[in-house]
Protein backbone atom coordinates (compact mmCIF):
# COMPACT_ATOMS: atom_id res chain seq x y z
CA UNK A 1 0.00 0.00 0.00
CA UNK A 2 3.24 2.06 0.48
CA UNK A 3 3.98 2.11 -3.63
CA UNK A 4 1.09 5.38 -4.33
CA UNK A 5 3.39 8.11 -2.34
CA UNK A 6 6.47 6.29 -3.24
CA UNK A 7 5.70 6.39 -7.13
CA UNK A 8 4.74 10.04 -6.89
CA UNK A 9 7.40 11.35 -4.97
CA UNK A 10 9.77 9.46 -7.86
CA UNK A 11 7.45 10.92 -10.58
CA UNK A 12 7.61 14.48 -9.17
CA UNK A 13 11.46 14.31 -8.61
CA UNK A 14 11.65 13.42 -12.22
CA UNK A 15 9.72 16.50 -13.09
CA UNK A 16 6.53 14.89 -14.93
CA UNK A 17 3.08 16.00 -13.21
CA UNK A 18 1.53 14.51 -16.07
CA UNK A 19 2.38 11.48 -15.23
CA UNK A 20 0.74 11.90 -11.69
CA UNK A 21 -2.92 12.17 -13.53
CA UNK A 22 -3.22 8.37 -13.67
CA UNK A 23 -2.33 8.08 -10.36
CA UNK A 24 -4.53 10.23 -8.92
CA UNK A 25 -2.03 12.47 -7.16
CA UNK A 26 -3.17 15.17 -9.66
CA UNK A 27 -6.58 15.86 -10.45
CA UNK A 28 -7.24 17.61 -13.72
CA UNK A 29 -4.45 18.90 -16.55
CA UNK A 30 -4.82 22.58 -15.49
CA UNK A 31 -3.47 21.16 -12.01
CA UNK A 32 -0.73 19.20 -13.79
CA UNK A 33 0.44 22.23 -15.88
CA UNK A 34 0.30 24.38 -12.58
CA UNK A 35 2.69 21.74 -11.52
CA UNK A 36 4.77 21.90 -14.87
CA UNK A 37 5.38 25.72 -13.87
CA UNK A 38 6.02 25.52 -10.51
CA UNK A 39 9.08 22.95 -11.55
CA UNK A 40 10.19 25.13 -14.81
CA UNK A 41 10.95 27.59 -11.79
CA UNK A 42 12.67 25.46 -9.27
CA UNK A 43 15.91 23.29 -9.70
CA UNK A 44 17.34 20.00 -7.68
CA UNK A 45 14.00 19.07 -6.59
CA UNK A 46 13.21 15.81 -4.46
CA UNK A 47 10.55 14.67 -2.42
CA UNK A 48 10.57 12.38 0.43
CA UNK A 49 7.68 10.31 1.94
CA UNK A 50 7.35 8.78 5.23
CA UNK A 51 4.87 6.77 5.74
CA UNK A 52 2.50 6.98 8.85
CA UNK A 53 0.66 4.14 8.76
CA UNK A 54 -2.57 2.49 6.65
CA UNK A 55 -5.74 1.76 8.39
CA UNK A 56 -9.11 -0.02 7.23
CA UNK A 57 -12.12 1.74 6.73
CA UNK A 58 -15.09 -0.88 5.99
CA UNK A 59 -13.82 -2.11 2.21
CA UNK A 60 -11.45 1.43 2.32
CA UNK A 61 -7.63 1.77 2.75
CA UNK A 62 -6.27 5.08 4.20
CA UNK A 63 -2.97 5.54 3.43
CA UNK A 64 -1.52 8.51 6.12
CA UNK A 65 2.08 10.37 4.68
CA UNK A 66 3.83 13.20 5.57
CA UNK A 67 5.84 14.47 2.48
CA UNK A 68 8.91 16.58 2.12
CA UNK A 69 9.76 18.56 -0.92
CA UNK A 70 13.61 19.72 -1.03
CA UNK A 71 14.48 22.27 -3.81
CA UNK A 72 16.81 25.03 -5.08
CA UNK A 73 14.40 28.67 -5.46
CA UNK A 74 14.82 31.10 -8.29
CA UNK A 75 17.62 32.66 -5.98
CA UNK A 76 19.70 29.51 -5.41
CA UNK A 77 18.56 28.84 -1.59
CA UNK A 78 18.04 25.80 -0.66
CA UNK A 79 14.27 25.50 0.66
CA UNK A 80 12.96 22.22 2.64
CA UNK A 81 8.63 22.33 2.62
CA UNK A 82 7.08 19.64 4.80
CA UNK A 83 3.22 19.39 4.59
CA UNK A 84 1.18 18.03 7.83
CA UNK A 85 0.00 14.51 7.76
CA UNK A 86 -2.07 13.78 4.38
CA UNK A 87 -4.44 11.29 4.85
CA UNK A 88 -5.47 9.77 0.95
CA UNK A 89 -7.83 6.66 0.40
CA UNK A 90 -6.16 3.84 -1.62
CA UNK A 91 -7.85 2.22 -4.41
CA UNK A 92 -7.19 -0.87 -6.42
CA UNK A 93 -7.64 -0.42 -10.56
CA UNK A 94 -6.68 -2.91 -13.34
CA UNK A 95 -3.79 -0.24 -13.84
CA UNK A 96 -2.34 -1.41 -9.67
CA UNK A 97 -2.87 0.80 -6.43
CA UNK A 98 -3.66 5.03 -7.12
CA UNK A 99 -5.25 7.68 -4.78
CA UNK A 100 -8.77 7.68 -4.93
CA UNK A 101 -10.23 11.09 -6.13
CA UNK A 102 -11.36 13.66 -4.11
CA UNK A 103 -10.16 12.81 -0.98
CA UNK A 104 -7.31 14.48 0.93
Amino acid sequence: MAAPPHVAGRTLGGGSPGALLPLGQVANDRAADGLRRYFSQVEDFDVEVDLLGLRSEGARTIVRFVRRDRFRDPSGRMVLQESPPIEKEVVHTPDGLRFAPGRG
